[in-house]
């Protein structure tokens, strides 16, 4: 600020002492100087003494004082008419000024963002009568400002529009539509938009990667985020924290602990410190896969490195201890934090609430309750939510209700989770009635259901075999633009409600190459169990057949279940397709199967590992020196 105060002052002597050769280059810097400072009524004032000296302004004289109304009214949501603009379209051509694509861009960003779709029109309208064509700017301004109104398709269809137009799309077209994918789950279009930029040869920047990453983790596919990684260093960019900190929380979301610690292995070796950014998602994996002795052992790694532990990884090792039931584990570590002069906070009693209802303590976890309340620790919607989970986690329905009561008689707003728990515990007691009774109370409270939610009530049909309710709940959310979308949970709900039925065969394999095109984890354990119990030998022989592109995963013991129950059932022929089927799939069976299977031919074991001489203990000795 001081050396725009210092270029208008010298600005000021020059036209005191040289009035008629100060030149408009030197207007138009003073004129940006005025507006860097907020100062638009006087760098006005100076356009107003231009044509007072008959000096004629420049096309950067109007473009600077257009830029500097657009930006005064867009800061201060100033709404209506955006005349004033117009007006200086006027101006330019009474100087016979042509308008340039900036010009209208501006205008057009103006009009979005504060006045009407009339205005847009208008402003679109002086374009083509000035026979100035739109460029990539042109189109990056469309899009971010109907993706600010929440118009999708919109945004979308108007880039092919621009293309037809021979309008090659910039970086931040590109960037504005991923967002766009991001907001509504189209991983497929995410990916189908970087792969073009990659024809394009426009090289992606950080955000445009962080968008991709975050659309990834949000549909689930967390092989792509790795890929993405790659792809990011060879285009000579350098990962922060954040980046690998989605991954590491992406991999635990999956359970998947190993490859989270992998990821944080692979962030150190890059050079990358790890901070609370990436150690919170880490703890949070060992958390939800309940590994306390890593989580224990990863805590003392950081005290040698110096890293000092915040609340939120303590309170992550309590959750895993919850998880393995050890709430005698969960209050050491409670002890830790007090012996470090820790006070236990709202967030606190709520982690020790949740490992005690995890650990079926439910008694502790009211008495965890009755503690906080005492200490005059004021609960929040969460403290209810835990104690409702914990009582349905111990199966006492009602008193999850009861709770409930107490949260609306405390003043506290009940959120979208506190609603996901009743629905859960809902389909729980198999009373479907009261689930929906819920839903609507939700839309009554002008509360948004989260995918959360629908996952439950495609449970609860699931448990209620409701299989017709479930497939109108799963098709508004399919449907659903801007809304939370089905991810694999969905999928693999409403596959598991769809197998148990033959009428619906067709809408199975229907959603099954849905779950294709958006890459998803089919779990096929339950599938297999259904279509075997229930004697549907067409369909089993259909799926076993397809071409499997989605990534699915067989439990074991489902697998071996479905197999005798095809044997008893006398469906032998069925049994050993199934099982030739496992065997390309990593589906194995532990011991030898049934005799009518064919004996040892069909033991179906992992193969073992074998050599040119020696036993096996030989044969893994080598590979072990080998690797």
């Amino acid at each position: 600020e001081q050396k725009y105060a210092e270029a208008l002052e010298y600005f000021e002597k020059l036209r005191r002492t040289h009035i008629h050769d100060t030149d408009v280059s030197a207007y138009n810097v003073a004129i940006a100087c005025h507006i860097q400072l907020g100062q638009i009524e006087k760098a006005e004032k100076l356009k107003e003494d231009m044509t007072f000296l008959n000096i004629k302004p420049s096309p950067i004289t109007f473009i600077t004082i257009l830029q500097a109304k657009s930006k005064y009214m867009i800061a201060n949501s100033i709404t209506g008419s955006v005349t004033s603009l117009f007006d200086i379209l006027d101006e330019m051509k009474m100087f016979n000024i042509q308008a340039t694509p900036q010009t209208f861009n501006i205008m057009l960003n103006t009009a979005f963002r504060c006045g009407t779709m009339k205005d847009v029109a208008e402003v679109l309208a002086e374009m083509r009568a000035a026979n100035v064509k739109p460029d990539d700017v042109t189109l990056s301004t469309f899009i971010s400002c109907l993706r600010r109104l929440g118009r999708v398709d919109e945004a979308f269809k108007i880039m092919e529009v621009f293309k037809s137009f021979g309008v090659k799309p910039n970086i931040l077209a590109y960037s504005g539509l991923i967002e766009l994918c991001v907001q509504t789950a189209r991983i497929e279009k995410a990916m189908e938009l970087y792969e073009e930029m990659k024809i394009e040869e426009i090289a992606p920047d950080p955000t445009v990667f962080k968008r991709l990453f975050k659309v990834c983790s949000a549909a689930q596919s967390y092989y792509q985020l790795e890929r993405l990684l790659e792809q990011m260093k060879s285009y000579g960019l350098s990962p922060t924290e954040e980046f690998y900190a989605m991954i590491i929380s992406a991999y635990g979301q999956e359970y998947n602990l190993k490859k989270a610690f992998d990821i944080f292995r692979q962030m150190q070796y890059d050079g990358v410190s790890p901070t609370s950014q990436s150690l919170g998602p880490l703890f949070q994996a060992c958390a939800k896969s309940g590994a306390t002795d890593i989580a224990f052992r990863l805590l003392d790694e950081l005290e040698a490195m110096g890293i000092h532990p915040d609340d939120n990884i303590y309170l992550s090792i309590i959750e895993a201890c919850g998880r393995r039931k050890d709430l005698d584990r969960a209050i050491m570590v409670l002890e830790m934090m007090r012996k470090q002069g820790r006070e236990a906070k709202t967030k606190t009693y709520n982690s020790m609430i949740n490992a005690a209802g995890a650990s079926q303590q439910l008694d502790k976890a009211f008495k965890f309750y009755e503690n906080m309340l005492k200490s005059k620790v004021k609960p929040d919607v969460y403290t209810y939510n835990v104690l409702m989970s914990a009582c349905r986690a111990n199966q006492e329905y009602e008193r999850c209700f009861t709770v409930f009561k107490e949260l609306e008689a405390s003043g506290i707003e009940p959120d979208v989770c506190t609603f996901n728990t009743l629905i859960s515990t809902c389909g729980q007691m198999n009373n479907m009635s009261r689930a929906l009774e819920l839903m609507e109370e939700m839309q009554r409270r002008k509360i948004k259901p989260t995918r959360v939610t629908y996952n439950s009530l495609l449970t609860a049909c699931n448990m209620a075999d409701d299989t017709d309710l479930a497939k109108r709940i799963f098709t508004e959310q399919l449907s659903r633009n801007g809304g939370p979308g089905p991810d694999a949970v969905s999928f693999n709900v409403m596959l598991d409600a769809l197998s148990k039925d033959e009428k619906y065969e067709n809408e199975f394999f229907e959603y099954m190459e849905e779950a294709d095109s958006r890459r998803l984890d089919i779990r096929f354990g339950m599938i297999l169990l259904n279509l075997a119990r229930r004697a549907q030998y067409s369909t089993l022989k259909k799926l076993i057949q397809r071409e499997q592109k989605v990534r699915f995963k067989v439990d074991a013991g489902k697998f071996q279940t479905a197999v005798d129950i095809l044997i008893k059932k006398g469906a032998i022929e069925n049994a050993r397709e199934l099982v030739e089927w496992g065997k390309l799939n990593g589906a194995y069976i532990k011991g030898p199967t049934s005799k009518a299977l064919g004996g040892s031919d069909y033991r179906n074991q992992a193969p073992r590992p074998t050599g040119s001489g020696g036993n096996v203990r030989d044969t893994r000795n080598r590979i072990g020196q080998q690797k």
